[in-house]
């Protein structure tokens, strides 16, 4: 265990947001789509196998490394968590930085769409 552990709360935080975004997004888009719900599960599944949290990135060729991870917003996230755990040093402000500016803008692209659309959901279900 390293002192870098004491990070992982911040990356916890910005996976929070991040989620919570998504969760009112997907809530505020469900009452007018009632099929989202299924086709988010086929989605997130294939997110999964698009980012590299089962695989390490070096296996990727370089020339779909950019496409598959740097414009995948989930890859951020895992390398936050990743630097710390596995490699014992904190992620590098770029990272970080993008991390956090997805994070936040996700949350509040959500809280902004869920809460403008609130007063129609008791009419809509």
């Amino acid at each position: 265990l390293n002192w870098t552990i004491l990070f992982l709360p911040v990356a916890i935080l910005l996976s929070v947001a991040f989620a919570l975004g998504v969760g009112f997004l997907l809530s505020a888009w469900a009452i007018y789509f009632p099929d989202i719900s299924e086709m988010y599960q086929l989605a997130l599944l294939a997110w999964m196998y698009l980012t590299p949290i089962i695989y390490p990135e070096e296996i990727i060729p370089q020339p779909y490394a950019f496409w598959l991870f740097h414009l995948n917003p989930m890859y951020y996230f895992i390398q936050i968590f990743r630097k710390p755990i596995y490699e014992g040093v904190l992620p590098t402000w770029p990272v970080l930085a993008v991390g956090t500016a997805i994070a936040l803008g996700t949350l509040l692209a959500g809280w902004i769409i869920f809460s403008s659309r609130a007063d129609e959901f008791t009419y809509r279900t």
